[in-house]
C-alpha cells in the first residue's frame, strides 16, 4: 500500500458524520491513496488502505477534502 515515489501532500478528514477518519495522500508516483482508520480494543487507531486512484503518468502535488 505504500507510495513508490515522494509523497507531496497529505489531507486529513475527521470522522464528523462518518464512521471513521480518513487520510488522502498524493505522490509523484501518479497515485492518490485513501486510508481509513479503525480503533482497536485498546483505543489505538490502525490505518488501512481503502482505495488507490491512479492518473496517467501525471505526478500529483496537492490533495484536499471538500
Amino acid at each position: 500500500g505504500e507510495h513508490s515515489d515522494w509523497v507531496r501532500d497529505v489531507a486529513w478528514c475527521s470522522n464528523i458524520g462518518l464512521m471513521h477518519e480518513m487520510i488522502a495522500s498524493c505522490s509523484e508516483d501518479s497515485t492518490c491513496k485513501i486510508w481509513t482508520s479503525s480503533r482497536g480494543a485498546d483505543g489505538r487507531a490502525t490505518w488501512s488502505l481503502k482505495q488507490t486512484v491512479r492518473t496517467d503518468n501525471v505526478p500529483l502535488w496537492k490533495v484536499s477534502w471538500s
